[in-house]
């Protein structure tokens, strides 16, 4: 279709069921999606784009394409130019498989890798020198090499025609639905921490399968060794019932055996820790046979169609079903028959199917409905509450129920401690998070303020990467003490353990990162005859002992961070920003002095220190935290956020102004800093790169 710039009349209800007139849409694979949306522009303003994606858990083939163009008629004058803001939702560092490009008459003028950089957005300008002419512009999403499951959007926003008389915009205005503030939610009470003392400065050893045997059954002379030899204080077992679906019938453990173990290891002066799980029941033998799915479908996890979560041996279990009561009082009579100083509990999570994340049971539906009752009365989002069901596309309603899957955990977590608490009083509860995972699937983002350890997995991972995971659960855990699981051993055979150098960083990182060791007993009875085995141990008794020997904890260290990266989880739900700022692993990896901060631990006195504050990642920073951080700009700090932070509210809807630039004062971000009362403010737009962006910080 021909555009004449004369008759350029886009209606704005036509947005709301597609794209309007004038714009055409190609594609190789009906799998692409073409639809409107409304975002900021690189100045922060609220505009509309049209979005190009790709699902998830989908099979792309390399040269695959999807595209949407428009025909311009030039003026007579030349001059003309046309310009667009691009920006992806691609927070990883995978590179070479999707690009965002731009053509004219089928030659590429532009293109950018949506991994390993910024997502933008980025002002794109093109010139079109052919008077009077007409011309085909065209922007995708090509696929330079196939992909099984790597969703991305990528929106380009405010598309336009500039020339000698002005700007002909492309889209009509967008609509700005964020600006109206939502009902509070009801606070989670959360009981106090317990056993700060010990967990703060406790040395974990985690056993599993064969290991636990091992460890049972030679414990008299097991306990003394990994105390001295390695100075390991606490150690988590798996309940015999459980331990025995994991092995062979010559691994297996009896209650007397089991019994004995505890004993010796608590005269060695080990804490115990018994493992759990409310999703698979820590692998009791009825949830591993298969009894409950059979027995209680109505209690299993479901996807958006109904189907099952099966991971690790069978179904998983919802919270929002009887399996909590169940789930509890059998951790009851665990605590009742071990006495155990603590309480692990694996798997505590929802998590995702083929079709999608879970989980859309009855107990769920009703559960949601209750909530938005609770919450918003007879209706929500212009809808009548009593008739809503969860929904399977993303939205405003969607981005809800994220939200609300995390509450759901922690209720979870909180109910558990208090109960367990009635019959154990000091007992410690803590949950296997992983707090680095970039997709909300899990709904763990509440749990960590309603436990009294936060503890992730770090498995595979390089130094910079587990320095910057172990920075961002320090950002979330609101002062509680953090264990890191060490990835010490080999994947491709868990009897043997890494190299003896990488063994001992594992550890060294974790000490230096001021959060504690949990060390999995894999390689160290299995070849005590390997020589490379043997250094590797040897390597990580003696970095244990040393670093136990120089605690921090002994210390009273207060960390530096002149730059403070703020991260915010709504942003990852709402708009699937990155949980850690590309930025932020640079400077770190680079030795700047920079430290994570999640947005709801925005205080006067977090900021105290700090003298700068970037902001890479906040498309849905709150107005409270946006407030506080204006407020310290105002006395001299210096910010640099994203023209688009806080354009979006909690459920991903456009606010008329950022939450940021209305709390400066300011209508948008310029390149050029602003000064904001004795401090300033600049775009990081204004920084072409994060390498440039590291490079004046780092100074």
């Amino acid at each position: 279709m021909i555009l004449a710039l004369s008759s350029l009349v886009l209606p704005a209800a036509a947005m709301a069921s597609g794209l309007p007139s004038g714009w055409d849409v190609w594609t190789d694979s009906g799998a692409f999606t073409i639809t409107s949306d409304a975002a900021p522009d690189a100045g922060g303003r609220p505009a509309s784009a049209v979005v190009v994606g790709w699902p998830a858990y989908t099979d792309s083939q390399t040269g695959w394409a999807g595209t949407v163009s428009m025909t311009l008629q030039l003026p007579a004058g030349g001059g003309a130019r046309f310009e667009v803001d691009v920006a992806d939702d691609c927070p990883g560092p995978t590179v070479g498989y999707h690009f965002a490009t731009i053509a004219v008459d089928g030659s590429k003028v532009w293109d950018r890798d949506v991994g390993g950089a910024s997502s933008g957005p980025e002002r794109v300008s093109v010139d079109l020198p052919r008077a009077g002419e007409t011309v085909e512009v065209v922007l995708g999403l090509e696929e330079r090499q196939a992909v099984s499951n790597y969703p991305v959007r990528v929106w380009f926003i405010g598309p336009r025609l500039v020339t000698s008389d002005g700007a002909i915009e492309l889209l009509p205005a967008p609509a700005v639905d964020g600006d109206e503030a939502l009902p509070p939610d009801r606070p989670i009470r959360s009981a106090p921490v317990r056993g700060r003392a010990w967990t703060s400065r406790a040395r974990v050893c985690g056993v599993w399968a064969v290991t636990q045997w091992d460890s049972v059954v030679n414990a008299e002379e097991r306990a003394p060794w990994l105390a001295e030899e390695f100075g390991l204080d606490t150690i988590i077992f798996l309940p015999p019932e459980s331990h025995n679906t994991l092995v062979g019938e010559q691994h297996r453990l009896t209650e007397e055996q089991f019994a004995a173990a505890l004993r010796t290891y608590r005269e060695a002066g080990f804490r115990i820790l018994i493992y759990s799980s409310l999703t698979h029941l820590g692998h009791g033998p009825e949830w591993m046979d298969g009894t409950l799915a059979r027995d209680r479908p109505g209690w299993l996890q479901r996807g958006p169609e109904g189907e099952t979560l099966n991971l690790w041996g069978s179904d998983w279990l919802c919270p929002n079903t009887g399996a909590l009561v169940y789930s509890l009082e059998r951790t009851r009579r665990l605590v009742r028959a071990y006495e155990p100083d603590g309480v692990m509990l694996d798997c505590h999570s929802f998590h995702h199917t083929q079709n999608g994340m879970s989980c859309y049971c009855d107990g769920c539906q009703a559960a949601f409905r209750e909530y938005l009752s609770e919450r918003f009365g007879r209706h929500v989002l212009g809808r009548p509450t009593r008739y809503t069901r969860i929904p399977k596309a993303q939205g405003p309603l969607y981005a809800l129920w994220l939200h609300w899957r995390n509450r759901v955990w922690a209720h979870v977590t909180e109910r558990l401690r208090r109960e367990l608490r009635r019959t154990q009083p000091g007992l410690v509860l803590l949950s296997n998070t992983q707090y680095l995972y970039q997709s909300p699937a899990l709904a763990q983002d509440g749990e960590y303020l309603h436990e009294d350890v936060v503890l992730s997995e770090s498995r595979g991972m390089s130094m910079p990467l587990m320095v910057a995971k172990l920075m961002l659960g320090r950002a979330l855990a609101g002062g509680r003490p953090i264990w890191n699981y060490l990835g010490t051993f080999r994947e491709d055979d868990l009897t043997r353990l890494l190299d003896p150098e990488t063994v001992s960083w594992n550890v060294s990182t974790a000490y230096a990162c001021g959060t504690r060791p949990w060390v999995v007993y894999y390689g160290f009875f299995e070849h005590p005859d390997d020589a490379v085995n043997a250094d590797a141990l040897s390597r990580l008794g003696t970095t244990l002992v040393w670093h136990n020997a120089h605690d921090p904890a002994d210390r009273s260290l207060r960390p530096y961070a002149p730059i403070l990266s703020v991260m915010s989880i709504a942003s990852r739900n709402a708009r699937n920003n990155a949980l850690i700022p590309p930025g932020f692993i640079e400077l770190r990896r680079r030795g700047v002095a920079a430290w994570l901060i999640e947005e709801e631990h925005v205080t006067r006195k977090a900021l105290a220190g700090a003298r700068v504050v970037v902001i890479e990642e906040g498309s849905s920073l709150s107005h409270a935290a946006a407030q506080r951080i204006a407020k310290w700009v105002r006395s001299g700090g210096r910010l640099i956020a994203a023209s688009g932070t806080g354009a979006y509210d909690e459920l991903g809807r456009l606010r008329s102004r950022g939450s940021m630039a209305a709390a400066l004062g300011i209508e948008a971000y310029g390149r050029a800093p602003l000064q904001i009362g004795r401090g300033t403010a600049e775009s990081l737009q204004g920084y072409g790169s994060t390498d440039e962006l590291v490079e004046a910080l780092g100074e």
